[in-house]
């Protein structure tokens, strides 16, 4: 499976993009959520000024924004009916290299459940990425570490005494995850994604491929993609396709 998603990627990455020009020789619109690609950010940030609505699986909305042409930040939550608690997350990126067709950037997002009876504590992922090529064309590679924290409170006894002492528990994973994602664009409303991982553990392996497409307009863009997960032990071999979709609205510069 591995072997097939990097061909994959390697045939959409060479396929000539069919961008027509218009007859003043305009080039083609560009995809205004060149920023991301599925899930996963690109090395580009937002230009300052321009913020952009998100919504993932209809129940996941966030609203992100560009502090500068080379700093974003997003903030997200969920809102899946019947839940007693909700999901909290905050992401921000730095971009710290542009060369016009390679952007590295940092970044790291943070989630906490909120809701009743929810204790003090967060889960969260730093990345590092890279993009090279243009935005109508570019491969993207990503390592993420993930780590956490909790507060946890014991209390103990002696007799009729009783103290409770709190502390803070800080681990980071035994593992990395690194990330392969491809785009191209292939009309003046249509690109092509690839977004896969690979993870490893503890002796173990397993990720996620998935290919898609976007179709986007000056301001809008919808995602439509199907994904599958694989290990090594191809426990998931009869695993059906996961559908993905996902709409964002632009806005500001």
């Amino acid at each position: 499976m591995l072997r097939s998603a990097l061909l994959l990627l390697a045939l959409l990455l060479v396929a000539p993009a069919a961008l027509a020009q218009s007859e003043a020789d305009e080039p083609p619109p560009l995809d205004p959520n060149g920023t991301r690609l599925f899930l996963s950010p690109t090395a580009r940030t937002m230009p300052q000024g321009q913020g952009r609505f998100s919504d993932y699986w209809v129940f996941f909305p966030s609203l992100a924004y560009g502090l500068t042409d080379r700093f974003d930040a997003s903030v997200g939550v969920s809102l899946v009916p019947g839940l007693s608690f909700q999901l909290l997350t905050l992401n921000a990126k730095a971009r710290v290299l542009s060369t016009g067709t390679v952007d590295v950037a940092v970044g790291n997002i943070i989630g906490t459940p909120v809701g009743e009876g929810m204790g003090d504590g967060f889960g969260a992922l730093a990345y590092g990425l890279v993009t090279v090529g243009s935005e109508r064309e570019a491969f993207t590679v990503g390592t993420y570490v993930a780590y956490a924290g909790l507060d946890v409170s014991e209390t103990t006894c002696s007799g009729d005494v009783c103290e409770t002492e709190n502390n803070f528990d800080f681990g980071v994973a035994n593992g990395v995850v690194f990330m392969l994602g491809g785009e191209v664009q292939v009309s003046n409303s249509a690109k092509l994604i690839t977004e896969n991982y690979v993870g490893f553990g503890e002796g173990e392996a397993g990720g996620i491929v998935s290919f898609g497409v976007r179709f986007f307009s000056e301001q809008i863009a919808v995602d439509l993609a199907l994904s599958r997960p694989f290990d090594a032990s191809n426990e998931y071999g009869g695993w059906p396709l996961i559908p993905y979709l996902a709409f964002a609205y632009n806005f500001g510069r």
